[in-house]
């Protein structure tokens, strides 16, 4: 029969060098809140153990937050810090950096109880009304990926006991839809201007309608130029699927014209030896080309919808089309596809059933008829 002293007690014994045993005490017990407690340290005492034993459920009887103790100690950088741990290795892990940054600063190494929704709340506001370094306003999808990184690790905070509950974290309202393609000009134009070694990724993303990310990780060992294909792992994109994907013969040209040679392996595109980076080519692209060619209104992943748009209009297969791009369900799919001013005026401009009755010519106008009426 279990000794009745040792209920809600945890021993753990070992023996010395010297063969003596030691014996350590913990309270251990299931909260008012249904959480199982274990391992308070009562030391090597049995009746000091005891009375420690009875402290604590004296305070359990009593509805004592012990969440609210544990959370006392966690503060919001060391959570913060111990939560990009657990999640180096997840593909977004350098824009959750960037946002754990933007987080940081703004609430400070608090009790990480601290954090409450109406202290959320000021910061979406506050992020909203900060500008981006091209002097643009911070969209919603941005501090959306930020109120992300914030809200899993909360909930992961609540799962651990630290926090008795997860605060709520809204997300805004995002209309990152977009309107715009690059047309051939402007394509040529931006071609001409990027330096040498970056052309070959404009190119080819064209040709693909890849994400520009996706294409500048591409490796030589998943290129296949005498077949002409290009296959993407499922790790390698952000629907983590993989897919082979015929290559045109403009991209297969392109990639023939800095192929290294046979059993070539490594990153594709490189720059003096190290490899080239989205943040260098999207810099290029925003800090110097976009504004020298008054490009205003133009993004880096236009060009994918540039490229869904065309094969949309030429009546390609819907299939098809995703399957080179990527894509898993139609909805998004058909976000990409942005009618053309000049496939819009071949609708309107096409013959109705009107014309072909006859065509016929308005004589005179209304004012004429009403006064022809009178005479």
């Amino acid at each position: 029969m279990k000794d009745s002293r040792l209920r809600n007690l945890w021993t753990r014994s070992h023996r010395d060098v010297a063969g003596y045993v030691h014996v350590r005490y913990y309270v251990r017990f299931t909260d008012w809140k249904g959480v199982r407690r274990l391992k308070f340290p009562a030391g090597d005492n049995l009746a000091t153990a005891k009375q420690l034993r009875t402290k604590l459920l004296g305070q359990n009887a009593s509805g004592y937050d012990f969440d609210h103790a544990q959370a006392r100690k966690k503060t919001f950088f060391s959570w913060v810090d111990h939560w990009l741990t657990l999640t180096a290795n997840k593909r977004s892990h350098q824009r959750d950096l960037y946002s754990c940054e933007r987080l940081k600063q703004f609430f400070g190494d608090v009790r990480l109880d601290a954090v409450l929704p109406s202290y959320i709340e000021e910061y979406k506001n506050a992020r909203l009304a900060e500008v981006t370094r091209l002097g643009r306003p911070v969209q919603p999808a941005t501090v959306n990926r930020e109120l992300a990184c914030l809200r899993a690790m909360l909930i992961l905070a609540a799962r651990d006991g630290i926090l008795p509950h997860a605060p709520a974290v809204s997300l805004l309202a995002e209309n990152n839809k977009r309107d715009r393609i690059i047309g051939p000009q402007e394509f040529v134009d931006i071609l001409n201007l990027l330096p040498i070694h970056m052309r070959p990724v404009w190119i080819v993303t064209r040709e693909t309608g890849w994400r520009i990310s996706e294409v500048i990780g591409l490796t030589w060992e998943r290129i296949d130029l005498e077949q002409g294909t290009v296959s993407l792992r499922y790790w390698e994109n952000k629907e983590q699927k993989s897919r082979v994907v015929p290559l045109s013969a403009i991209a297969q040209e392109t990639l023939r014209a800095i192929y290294p040679g046979p059993r070539a392996t490594g990153l594709v595109f490189l720059h003096k030896g190290k490899p080239l980076t989205y943040d260098q080519f999207s810099h290029q692209l925003r800090r110097r080309i976009f504004p020298e060619l008054g490009l205003q209104d133009i993004r880096v992943h236009d060009l994918r919808g540039t490229f869904i748009t065309e094969k949309a209009e030429e009546k390609w297969e819907r299939k098809h089309v995703m399957a080179i791009s990527g894509h898993q369900t139609e909805h998004i799919y058909t976000r990409y596809i942005k009618p053309r001013i000049e496939s819009l005026r071949k609708v309107v401009e096409s013959t109705t059933d009107w014309q072909r009755v006859g065509n016929t010519a308005v004589q005179g106008t209304p004012d004429s008829d009403e006064s022809q009426r009178k005479d």
